[in-house]
């Protein structure tokens, strides 16, 4: 059931679809068995999982006041605009999440950009053997991001383009940002 849960949780699904998909002849009988289950009705844990995308979304809208996040979005667009080829971590120490995307693309390590705003990303960069661009926008300042091995300090999202346009073969790898830190 916890598979089920999720979905009704984290999708727009109705509990019809879901109950067939499930096997169940009906959604009243599905509803019923939920129920029995869990406590509470697959309508009821649905209409919980829409409030929720409803109140994550007013939160990105809150966070994005500063414009940093449209930045960001603009240099994305603009990386992929370029054909870059990008790889997005979730924040780990290890390097064995860059060298796997390494490994994947089969592009030389040398040839990477690592673009974080914590010391851990730029350990993690400096690790894996590829250059390091701390992000001040973030979470850390640049004196702390060159101390933990920052190659270069970048201050606003589009100082990127230019990094990268010196080198346009080159692939990056982002660093996904911890929830409680702004985007990069």
């Amino acid at each position: 059931m916890e598979a089920t849960e999720n979905l009704l949780l984290h999708s727009d699904l109705l509990v019809k679809p879901i109950a067939f998909g499930l096997g169940y002849p009906d959604a009243s009988t599905f509803s019923k068995a939920f129920h029995r289950h869990t406590g509470i009705s697959p309508q009821q844990l649905s209409s919980e999982g829409k409030h929720r995308r409803k109140v994550m979304k007013k939160k990105a809208v809150m966070f994005d006041l500063d414009g940093t996040l449209l930045d960001i979005l603009e240099m994305l667009n603009a990386l992929k605009a370029r054909k870059a080829k990008l790889a997005i971590l979730s924040n780990k120490p290890n390097p064995a999440g860059a060298q796997a995307s390494i490994t994947s693309t089969g592009i030389p390590k040398e040839a990477w950009l690592y673009v974080g705003d914590t010391n851990t990303d730029m350990q993690t960069a400096t690790t894996a053997g590829i250059f390091a661009v701390g992000c001040t926008w973030g979470f850390r300042d640049r004196d702390e991001l060159f101390a933990s091995g920052a190659n270069a300090i970048i201050n606003h999202p589009s100082e990127l383009l230019m990094l990268f346009d010196h080198q346009p073969s080159l692939p990056l790898t982002i660093q996904a940002p911890p929830t409680h830190s702004p985007l990069c």
